[in-house]
């Protein structure tokens, strides 16, 4: 059925094919952004500036959101919410629930045909905890937003200030903990990304600004 399928509609049996196996579709990155050195971006700005320039080019990419979005901007803009009846949608409303959310992202991933990311604040990596473990070690590449680093904390005080999360989560197992620098390592860090299909990638955030550096010096 598969084979008839693709004879008669090739271009989409190949994003098929594509979404199956984690494949990315020729021209992927071409639209990422670049910084100038002298501008100050918060890393969380700029990944979602980046992940929206690749949701645009890569249509499995599939967002599970703990009620937090609007801050970690770690959403597909244009996305919608996911329907359940209708199944259109590319973001999905986990409500305050991010061990669930965790979970659902390694159901999906071990479904296989999307790819997942998560977000909320990396303080609340807690609470993810047991999922993140069971997707290191199944090797489940699952993408986590987790915004609101440590160094500089916001408005709420040091019950959101994630002062040992790092160095707990960097110490389990087949997980890569990126921490970009700037505006310009955090679309590397997507660009790497998107591109590991082995285990959980996650990203950790900042809500400050942050000067992006001249890289010619």
């Amino acid at each position: 059925m598969f084979n008839e399928y693709s004879r008669k509609f090739p271009d989409l049996a190949n994003d098929f094919n594509n979404a199956l196996n984690g494949d990315l579709p020729d021209g992927w990155d071409s639209d990422l952004p670049v910084y100038k050195s002298g501008e100050s971006i918060a890393t969380r700005t700029a990944g979602n500036k980046a992940l929206n320039a690749i949701a645009a080019k890569v249509p499995y990419i599939f967002g599970t959101d703990a009620d937090l979005s609007c801050s970690t901007m770690g959403k597909i803009d244009v996305g919608g919410s996911f329907n359940g009846v209708t199944g259109e949608g590319r973001n999905l409303r986990c409500g305050v629930r991010e061990h669930a959310m965790a979970a659902i992202a390694n159901g999906i991933c071990w479904h296989k045909g999307l790819r997942p990311f998560t977000s909320t604040f990396f303080v609340f990596s807690d609470y993810m905890k047991p999922s993140v473990r069971l997707a290191a070690m199944n090797g489940l590449p699952v993408i986590y937003i987790w915004t609101h680093d440590s160094i500089g904390v916001g408005e709420d005080g040091p019950t959101h200030q994630p002062i040992e999360h790092l160095g707990a989560l960097r110490v389990i197992p087949n997980i890569a903990v990126i921490r970009p620098s700037d505006a310009g390592e955090t679309i590397e860090a997507w660009k790497w990304a998107m591109q590991v299909k082995d285990r959980p990638v996650a990203m950790v955030l900042t809500r400050q600004g942050i000067p992006v550096p001249d890289r010619d010096k």
